[in-house]
């Protein structure tokens, strides 16, 4: 072996020495990144890329079922932008169009498609997919986030002359209820529900962006901090049911050259334990959990 050689190799072996240990945590994150859809292994912390899924920009991931994501994404048609709402296969990387809309979710536990096409919220029943029940119309009205709380019920809100409104959208019976306290308290863009304590994870309505998250449940009665260390710029992005954690990301500046760095980490939510997974890495605003 040549001295260069030989030089290579133990500084080879020295990284992997010093490199972080498995993490205790299980399966992969799925976010987008411009046309492509990457993957964040749990346990080791390595970037793949899932996919490219043609000439189109992916807005947000969300779950679908089994090995099924549901896409976000803004498709070029002749020079036009146009919004759509697609699936995408993890494990065969095939993918296929459902709707022309902003954005989805899919309620397992009430086999509902709830989608927005800009104007109006529908939902469509898996076990008919050319029902469209109309849920609400929004038109002059931005809506702005949708997320599942409770399995099955819908948080949705919109936004009309600079006023939140949030609601709930119960999947089995079909009630929808303004949430006028949690509207007043909390900002429903990039809040994250965690099940295990009924309660939703939030950016307070009224602070700014360095304002401790809020932890309230949904009739935002007594309201309390998250807990997250208050010296760093953490944002929750998801919650991991199964493992008791929140997915976080955290946004540091950069010494060099203005802009910021991003890195993620998963949070115990019982011992308060950060776990971190990998540096340079901007998660987006929405990542969906794969268990295997």
């Amino acid at each position: 072996m040549t001295r260069m050689a030989w030089l290579l190799a133990a500084i080879a072996a020295l990284a992997a020495c010093g490199g972080e240990p498995p993490s205790p945590y299980r399966g992969a994150l799925y976010y987008g990144n411009g046309a492509y859809l990457m993957r964040l292994g749990l346990q080791t912390g390595e970037v793949s890329v899932a996919g490219h899924l043609g000439d189109t920009v992916i807005r947000e991931v969300s779950t679908y079922s089994g090995e099924y994501l549901l896409i976000a994404e803004t498709n070029t048609v002749n020079r036009r932008r146009v919004p759509r709402i697609a699936w995408f296969n993890r494990r065969t990387g095939e993918k296929g169009d459902f709707y022309g809309g902003v954005r989805a979710r899919f309620l397992a536990a009430a086999e509902v498609m709830v989608y927005d096409d800009g104007n109006s919220l529908f939902a469509v029943p898996s076990e008919d997919r050319s029902t469209n029940q109309l849920i609400m119309a929004h038109s002059g009205a931005a809506l702005t986030a949708m997320i599942e709380a409770a399995p099955g019920l819908l948080l949705l809100e919109t936004l009309r002359d600079g006023a939140a409104t949030i609601h709930s959208w119960d999947g089995h019976s079909g009630e929808l209820q303004a949430l006028d306290a949690l509207s007043s308290t909390c900002r429903l863009e990039g809040a994250v529900w965690i099940d295990a304590m009924e309660r939703l994870a939030c950016a307070p309505r009224d602070g700014d962006a360095s304002a401790p998250w809020l932890l309230t449940d949904l009739a935002a009665e007594a309201p309390r901090p998250l807990g997250l260390p208050a010296d760093r710029a953490f944002r929750p992005l998801a919650y991991l049911d199964d493992q008791r954690a929140l997915v976080l990301q955290e946004s540091r500046d950069k010494l060099l050259g203005g802009g910021a760095r991003h890195s993620a980490w998963l949070y115990a939510i019982d011992s308060g334990e950060l776990v971190h997974l990998a540096d340079d890495v901007s998660l987006g605003r929405s990542v969906a959990y794969a268990e295997y």
